[in-house]
């Protein structure tokens, strides 16, 4: 059974709108999805595991964080 990401549009870093996920990388991409702000330490620390060249080199990780409408005025 092959899952996909479900299709949607968000903005990245720079405030520029991206469809998800045609923004990922062609190859392997792990997506850490945080619901809830907890979460970013667990993300954190997968890290360290993943930023070494024997990972990065075959597989992309991304973070993606959502925000409710009462911290879009965080956001950039």
């Amino acid at each position: 059974m092959t899952v996909r990401f479900p299709r949607l549009q968000g903005r990245d870093l720079t405030g520029r709108r991206r469809w998800l996920p045609d923004a990922f990388t062609d190859g392997l991409n792990l997506v850490f999805v945080a619901f809830r702000r907890d979460q970013q330490t667990v993300i954190d620390s997968w890290a360290p595991w993943l930023s070494g060249p024997q990972v990065t080199n075959r597989l992309a990780f991304w973070e993606v964080p959502t925000l409710g409408r009462r911290m879009r005025a965080a956001a950039p």
